[in-house]
């Protein structure tokens, strides 16, 4: 387990350590594009970016820079584009 988890984390990065405290407090999670997670269900999730959340508008401005992710993200969470 511990070596699936540093093959996902980036060096110098605490997303692996996200990934085990998630994993260990048994609450779902995704990895989603440009290695932001997403953690939790409904109201109480939240998207991990680094030291970066979804409460900050760092995430949300690099989706809105970077069309081709965004469109990736929406394909991977069921959205149909037309």
């Amino acid at each position: 387990m511990q070596n699936k988890l540093q093959e996902k984390a980036l060096k110098g990065s605490n997303r692996g350590k996200f990934i085990e405290a998630a994993l260990g407090l048994k609450i779902s999670f995704i990895e989603m594009e440009q290695q932001i997670l997403h953690i939790g269900y409904g109201k109480n999730a939240i998207w991990l970016d680094g030291f970066f959340t979804s409460k900050t508008p760092v995430i949300s401005s690099k989706f809105s820079k970077h069309k081709l992710m965004m469109v990736n993200l929406l394909k991977k969470i069921g959205y149909l584009l037309r």
